[in-house]
């Protein structure tokens, strides 16, 4: 059952790579990027911290060793997801800085095929995840759906800031089809939980990264009232769920 579910969600997330251009840019700068922000950071405390115990117990019975990395793997490969994220944007940023005022043309197109790499296999591995993951109950799947959904959405916004055109004729269709591809992959292929506990510890690390820096506004962008109707709303129903 769940598992149908599952591959909805995905369908659902190439839509919205599809057709995010439709969203209105003063409601995603001003009060829905405030409010996803907050959606994530409730998503993050309240239904992906509990489950690092989980995680590093299915560590722990695959190697079935007291070795200081195999006991806190889950949290090293939490902390590559995050530090692997953030120094490769902080590259992307150096090289497009660099190159931008010998030929803007060439750095633009560089700074695109750059971003497009890291987001094919983010969401090569999110879709693979969807699929394979086991969630509790359908009201899990629909607070995994809420939580990314959003971030997809924000995500796919400063992409298109960033872009423009390339990103509308070009990036919204890779985004959506390796999204599809990793559902396909996860929906004909069987790995040990092993590889999805460590493929979602380093979504958690990147998510974690994209939430604080890229998703949380800045002061003068920022909805004090959307972050925080996001938070309570959102940590009220994923404690529920």
């Amino acid at each position: 059952m769940f598992e149908n579910l599952n591959f909805i969600i995905v369908i659902i997330f190439v839509l919205i790579h599809l057709f995010s251009q439709l969203t209105s840019k003063k409601l995603t700068t001003s009060i829905l990027m405030s409010f996803a922000a907050g959606v994530g950071i409730a998503y993050i405390i309240f239904n992906l911290f509990p489950q690092l115990g989980h995680f590093q117990l299915v560590v722990d019975n695959t190697f079935n060793s007291n070795n200081f990395i195999v006991t806190n793997l889950v949290y090293i490969v939490i902390m590559l997801g995050f530090m692997v994220s953030h120094v490769i944007h902080k590259i992307d940023d150096e090289l497009y800085e660099k190159y931008c005022e010998t030929d803007l043309e060439k750095a633009e197109r560089s700074h695109f095929w750059s971003d497009m790499t890291f987001n094919i296999f983010y969401n090569i591995i999110i879709g693979y995840i969807i699929v394979s993951k086991e969630f509790g109950s359908s009201l899990q799947v629909i607070s995994f759906f809420i939580a990314f959904g959003l971030h997809f959405l924000m995500n796919d916004w400063g992409l298109r800031i960033h872009h423009g055109k390339r990103h509308d004729n070009i990036g919204r269709f890779i985004l959506a089809g390796s999204m599809l591809l990793g559902g396909l992959i996860g929906l004909f292929t069987d790995l040990p939980e092993i590889y999805v506990v460590l493929f979602e510890s380093y979504i958690i690390g990147a998510l974690m990264l994209n939430v604080v820096k890229y998703e949380l506004p800045d002061d003068h962008e920022s909805s004090l009232r959307g972050l925080i109707f996001g938070v309570i709303i959102a940590s009220i129903f994923f404690l529920l769920s």
